[in-house]
């Protein structure tokens, strides 16, 4: 038990205590590949001098305090909740870069290894290195694997070990800053729980760990590479013989399921032996039992290299079958600059890349003999039967109140022990797994979840760890681990959840009927329940109807167009209503207009509307009667000069004007608009 937790600071590179906290509400929280922080809430009357970097030790593991706390302040009491990371949280602070190139993009041929070595050089700040983040990151036990092209873009390097290991279908863990995979993490304990005093458990829970649903029986296929065509299945796959396996170890119910493992086909590894030739771009391979230029696939022989400095590449070559001898074509080196001279980049191999004897290497795009096929039906077999040994478990995992007193000289509770559960009354007795722990530091008191299986969606086992062979991770700061929600997923969806296709068109259908009822439609006849406001006026293109009471005369009818009127809206009553079409604008007219005198609609003809101070009216047109004085006498005329209308004497005309027959001058043009 843990009383208090000591807060330390690094000042002038020395760790100081700054202040000792009470553990009552500590709460350190692991999850396999997951979680592994303290959480801390306090009560206090003061603020308290705990900063961004301080950290706590336990158990000689440094957990640090990353982000700002959550808080709420009362009149007289402060309440925070601090939470304080394991080291794999810096991981999340460091984008995986490409080691020669910076690129973000980083693509490699490699084994688990190889991209721990990567990551742990993008952490570690040194001389090789002065964009890392932290120091002392170490690589610890990883198991030998097959050579896997993956590719990342943006990704973080915590998010890295999480794809990894979907991809390599290994799982992982971090002793304080060493990076660890193991095929499962597991440790047997001889611990059995059963509900009830001096038994272990004060409470057990089942639920479903998601909404799938266990497989009975599966159908295997396996990669496309190396079949010859009509030997494989309709995609061309590598297939079993007996097609399907089955386990009803748990249950008599028939659920079926194809896997693919993409991975599994037919293959050939050799070794670089002789070499020779112009940049050692010649070389014999011994082990090569069968001649390749009768096994190729048209022009589609390629040789892959796995290791060395060509590792990731893939040559169209030659073959001489009696030395069984290689030579490598030049191709042009892709990661390479361009020179700016020749704006070309440099071919390979080259004296700086090349072969040195010793690479590992494969084929693709040959067709490999029975042997070969045979290797990889059984590779595919066992494969299959520990995918289904596995997930023909029923999906249910147990949450657990420990009676902390039972653990007491038993050792603590940690995520990857195996424990037995009893349920008497439910016939239930199964040695399972810890997927997670919650412990209180100051009373030892411990909840944990305990499955089979990890939290996560059902088809994430099968998509991330069988059926892909290539990883593309898009996008910076951690799209990976990336769960889809589908239609009947009731999670909540986050950066990390996301709507599949189809239920993001779903969403979006639900989500236009709710719309319906608050906006206007555009393309289809609709009905506003509310009075319609048009700040900026409108448009109508093609007519307005506009639905009024039947009004006796052209400018009542305006007044109810044109005013604020609520005494003249009526409801629709088919024999009270008029409609105003596109096509009858017959009883509109000038003097109809509020502001307009009604008079202008009876002004002799060639009349002009004349602005008064209430109304606009019209004046009459008048013939002159007295002395035509022609430099005072003013016309309007318009200057296409300055597109404006202006006035000049009539003795600015030069050379007369001949009137028009009709009209003059009783007529003067213009249009409203």
């Amino acid at each position: 038990m843990i009383d208090t937790l000591d807060i330390y600071r690094i000042v002038d590179g020395s760790p100081v205590l700054i202040t000792s906290i009470a553990s009552d509400e500590a709460v350190l929280g692991n999850v396999i590949m997951g979680k592994n922080e303290i959480a801390v809430s306090l009560v206090t009357e003061v603020i308290l001098d705990i900063k961004e970097g301080d950290y706590i030790l336990l158990e000689g593991i440094k957990y640090r305090l990353n982000r700002e706390p959550e808080f709420v302040d009362k009149t007289i009491i402060h309440d925070t909740t601090f939470v304080f990371e394991a080291p794999e949280y810096t991981l999340i602070d460091k984008i995986l870069t490409n080691r020669i190139t910076g690129s973000t993009k980083v693509t490699l041929l490699g084994k688990l290894h190889d991209w721990i070595e990567l990551l742990v050089w993008n952490v570690n700040k040194a001389a090789d290195n002065p964009l890392g983040v932290d120091s002392g990151w170490q690589i610890g036990s990883i198991p030998d694997t097959d050579y896997i092209t993956l590719t990342f873009d943006g990704i973080d390097c915590r998010s890295l070990l999480s794809e990894l290991s979907s991809a390599y279908e290994y799982e992982y863990y971090v002793e304080n800053k060493t990076i660890n995979y193991v095929s499962r993490i597991e440790n047997e304990r001889d611990l059995s729980f059963t509900q009830g005093r001096g038994n272990g458990l004060y409470e057990i829970r089942q639920s479903n760990v998601d909404s799938g649903d266990i497989t009975t029986r599966i159908y295997p296929v396996g990669g496309t590479e190396n079949i010859i065509p009509g030997e494989g299945d309709a995609e061309g796959r590598l297939i079993l013989p007996e097609k399907y396996i089955e386990n009803f170890s748990e249950t008599n119910r028939v659920v079926e399921k194809k896997v693919v493992f993409e991975k599994v086909h037919p293959t050939f590894t050799g070794k670089v032996e002789t070499l020779s030739g112009e940049n050692n771009r010649e070389f014999v391979c011994s082990t090569i039992d069968f001649d390749i230029t009768e096994l190729a696939f048209n022009d589609e022989a390629r040789v892959n290299f796995l290791t060395g400095d060509l590792m990731g590449k893939s040559f169209e070559f030659k073959w001489n079958n009696g030395e069984k001898k290689i030579t490598l074509i030049y191709q042009e080196d892709t990661l390479a600059t361009i020179d700016p001279e020749t704006q070309k980049r440099p071919t390979i191999p080259s004296e700086l890349k090349c072969l040195h004897g010793g690479e590992d290497f494969n084929f693709t795009g040959i067709r490999l003999g029975e042997a070969y096929k045979s290797a990889a039906a059984t590779k595919l077999r066992e494969k299959a039967i520990d995918w289904l040994n596995f997930h023909s478990q029923k999906r249910v995992k147990f949450t657990l109140l420990v009676d902390y007193r039972y653990m007491r000289g038993k050792g603590d509770l940690k995520p990857g022990d195996l424990i037995t559960v009893n349920i008497p009354e439910r016939n239930i007795s199964k040695l399972i797994r810890i997927t997670s722990t919650e412990k209180n530091l100051k009373t030892g008191e411990i909840t944990c979840v305990v499955s089979n299986y990890l939290s996560e969606k059902w088809e994430d086992k099968i998509e991330g760890q069988i059926s892909t062979i290539q990883a593309t991770i898009n996008g910076g700061g951690g799209n990976s681990g990336i769960t889809v929600l589908e239609k009947y997923d009731d999670r909540t969806p986050s950066d990390k959840n996301v709507f599949s296709s189809l239920r993001t068109i779903s969403e979006i259908a639900d989500n236009n009927e709710d719309l319906k009822k608050v906006f206007l439609s555009k393309v289809e006849k609709d009905t506003a329940s509310g009075h319609i406001t048009l700040a900026n006026g409108s448009t109508v293109e093609n007519g307005l109807i506009v639905r009024l009471p039947k009004q006796d005369t052209p400018a009542a009818l305006m007044s109810c167009l044109l005013e604020e009127n609520e005494d003249a809206i009526a409801e629709e009553d088919e024999d009270a209503l008029m409609e105003i079409a596109p096509t009858e604008f017959s009883d509109l007219s000038f003097g109809g207009l509020s502001n307009v005198n009604s008079s202008v609609d009876s002004a002799p003809i060639g009349s002009l509307p004349v602005k008064g101070e209430n109304e606009w009216s019209y004046v009459a047109p008048t013939l002159y009667a007295g002395v035509v004085d022609a430099d005072n006498m003013l016309v309007p005329v318009f200057d296409r000069r300055t597109q404006t209308m202006v006035f000049i004497p009539i003795s600015a005309i030069r050379g007369g004007v001949t009137p028009p027959p009709t009209g003059f001058p009783y007529t003067f043009s213009f249009a409203l608009r």
